[in-house]
């Protein structure tokens, strides 16, 4: 007779309760670490996309300011007489020595001129080893499209100097046909050098997939994905790429934000480029958000740990306690109203405690939507301002190049070569806007040694003609000589912007002298420039020192001066005040110390 299974063992309740706490801690640990992931992840997703605005905005800017350069140059009578007459030398003399010179004074990489067969008849390169003439670039999508009345764009590896590039494209007409095609090459070699000195991970593609331009040297033209047959075929009968063998990137996707790079994640964003079906993606490293993580999991868990040993060592102390109060029948109603006492208290404490965990909860939500609503003020004073700002020369440009227009066919050249010189004042204007920008979003080692008396005949120089046109005077007050601790670059702009600033602000006021003040201390430098205009807004004078941010009317300036002299200070090492005068006007401090240690 075999024998009866014996029963399972009872779990002992303590031991239960035991695994019960430790399950919860576990769970409450990674909810936290979960929720600080994915704030982490959204604070970088903002970050970055702000950072990637700017990025694009700049080559956006880039690309579109040579847009209208092959069309003003197809307007020029010497491109529709070589094309009539292709076999005069003197007029391909003329014709390329012209090319050159507008190549030249645009900063383009280079200009030609195409026959309706796609041969190049003129270029700006034409004393170099690699130049374009003679070269036939029919196979090119560029000259297809502007061949049909279109404006070509195209960007790819110079089938003739191996260098890449972007390719505008315009028709050239001749009695009312297409008789040829005029090709402006644009280097973008020096943006990309800048991504890649500022260390950021980027790189931008194009409708395949690969990558057109990047902060990594080994990314470029590489692909996202691997290509198609089809693709590839059509990449090599325009040699777009020309001989690249365009390889996958060793990335690992792990989805559309998110990607593999060796052993870092790192977190995507994309932004779309321009007319060429782009697209921008700038990478940031999840290292420090998966830290922050896994140390918010360990840090709740721990918290969550010493407060069940402190229950745990409560609940033992209270048992004994009860044991003895057992053993003490005539102390038992004392101690009962005592722990009743004890009860309310801590419902009381537990009272407090949720008020101030609301009260924290509330002033954490009001904090964060001040710092959403300040971000979005910031991008939107600067969306304005940049809009404004590109709008009116952009509007001057096209009204000239209208005018310009009329005049070459009415055959009145000294009116069209005026407007020819407006527009290049115009591309300079916008050209000043950006270089603004890039050298706002730029920072450079600022410290070094320089004397300002040395430098003052230069800045006189420099600032004559805007304190002439504001009927101000520059007033000196320092010793001789005076040491600042700046490179001399960095103290001109400190000054320069400083000064040009209180010229701006002096308006219609009768005090028009600016006083520059310099005192020289045991372990600092003082710095101090008032004048006798309108003030600060007297509610928050600081104000002025933020980007984009300007009393000034629009079309006055982007509003990045002050922003950009704040932050040289900072990157010396000093601090910058701006206050009102007690009798009128404004006062910017700057305070620079001696014995910082250069960090360069």
């Amino acid at each position: 007779m075999s024998a009866a299974p014996l029963p399972p063992l009872p779990v002992p309740r303590p031991l239960m309760r035991l695994l019960a706490a430790a399950a919860a801690i576990v769970m409450i640990g990674a909810l936290a670490g979960y929720l600080s992931w994915q704030n982490s992840i959204a604070a970088q997703r903002e970050a970055l996309s702000q950072r990637l605005a700017l990025y694009s905005a700049t080559l956006n800017a880039e690309l579109e300011r040579f847009e209208a350069l092959p069309f003003v140059v197809a307007l020029e009578p010497k491109l529709a007489r070589m094309l009539a007459d292709a076999a005069n030398p003197q007029l391909r003399d003329e014709l390329n020595r012209y090319l050159a010179t507008v190549n030249a004074e645009a900063g383009s990489a280079q200009i030609f001129l195409l026959d309706a067969r796609g041969t190049t008849l003129a270029s700006s390169n034409w004393l170099s080893s690699d130049s374009l003439i003679g070269n036939n670039y029919a196979f090119r999508p560029y000259f297809r499209a502007a061949l049909a009345g279109n404006t070509g764009r195209f960007y790819g590896v110079g089938a003739t100097t191996r260098l890449p590039g972007m390719f505008i494209a315009r028709p050239v007409r001749l009695g009312g046909r297409v008789a040829g095609v005029v090709v402006t090459k644009i280097d973008l070699v020096p943006l990309e050098a800048a991504w890649t000195d500022s260390g950021e991970k980027m790189l931008v593609t194009d409708q395949h997939g690969v990558v057109t331009l990047a902060a990594r040297r080994t990314w470029k033209f590489a692909t996202l994905g691997p290509l198609s047959q089809a693709t590839r075929t059509r990449l090599e009968a325009t040699r777009q790429y020309y001989t690249s063998p365009l390889l996958p990137l060793p990335f690992a996707w792990r989805s559309r934000e998110q990607v593999a790079i060796g052993e870092h994640d790192y977190l995507v964003v994309s932004r779309a480029i321009g007319r060429l079906n782009w697209q921008m993606r700038l990478m940031g490293d999840l290292a420090e958000a998966r830290s922050r993580a896994w140390l918010s999991a360990a840090v709740t868990g721990l918290a969550l740990l010493a407060l069940t040993l402190a229950a745990l060592y409560a609940r033992l102390r209270l048992k004994r306690l009860r044991e003895r109060l057992a053993a003490q029948l005539t102390l038992e109603r004392t101690v009962a109203e005592r722990t009743a006492e004890l009860a309310s208290a801590n419902l009381r404490l537990q009272a407090e405690i949720n008020d101030k965990r609301q009260a924290e909860t509330a002033l954490r939500t009001a904090q964060a939507e001040l710092i959403q609503s300040s971000k979005l003020a910031a991008l939107g004073r600067m969306a304005t301002g940049i809009a404004h700002e590109l709008n009116q020369p952009l509007a001057a440009l096209r009204s000239f190049a209208d005018n310009t227009r009329q005049f070459l066919t009415l055959g009145r050249t000294q009116q069209a070569d005026a407007n020819l010189e407006r527009i290049i004042g115009q591309t300079d204007k916008l050209g000043a806007m950006t270089a603004e920008l890039k050298l706002f979003a730029t920072r450079r080692p600022v410290r070094g040694h320089c004397d300002l008396a040395s430098l003052r005949p230069t800045l006189d120089a420099a600032l004559a003609p805007r304190l002439a046109a504001a009927r101000a005077r520059l007033c000196w007050d320092m010793p001789q000589p005076c040491p600042l601790p700046l490179e001399a670059l960095a103290a001109e702009q400190i000054i320069g912007n400083l000064v040009s600033n209180a010229a701006d602000a002096l308006g219609d006021a009768a005090q028009r002298d600016i006083l520059l003040q310099v005192r020289l201390y045991a372990d600092e430098v003082q710095l101090q420039i008032s004048d006798g205009g309108p003030g600060l807004p007297p509610d928050n004078p600081a104000r002025v020192f933020e980007p984009f941010y300007s009393t000034k009317s629009y079309g006055s300036g982007l509003g990045l001066g002050l922003a950009i002299v704040a932050g040289i200070v900072r990157d010396a090492g000093g601090d910058i005040d701006a206050a009102n005068l007690a009798g009128g006007g404004a006062c910017f401090s700057v305070r620079l110390p001696l014995t910082v240690t250069d960090t360069r």
